[in-house]
């Protein structure tokens, strides 16, 4: 499912350019076994490769050089 406009246009006002996910029933949560927020998901090929908490915009950069390396 796509976000809500009002989440869609404050990511873009913030410059956030990738897709974002709305989980309005709660499936992927219950598919994943999530259970605490804020939570960052590093997904490549469709599986997740790393699960952290809140990131700041350095920590998420070093996540994402790893990936493209």
């Amino acid at each position: 499912l796509g976000p809500i406009d009002t989440e869609e246009s404050f990511a873009r006002t913030l410059g956030v350019k990738y897709d974002l996910y709305y989980d309005g029933n709660g499936e992927f949560l219950v598919a994943t076994g999530l259970n605490a927020f804020p939570v960052t998901l590093i997904i490549d090929n469709g599986v997740i490769i790393h699960q952290t908490g809140r990131l700041s915009a350095e920590q998420l950069d070093v996540y994402l050089q790893e990936l493209l390396t």
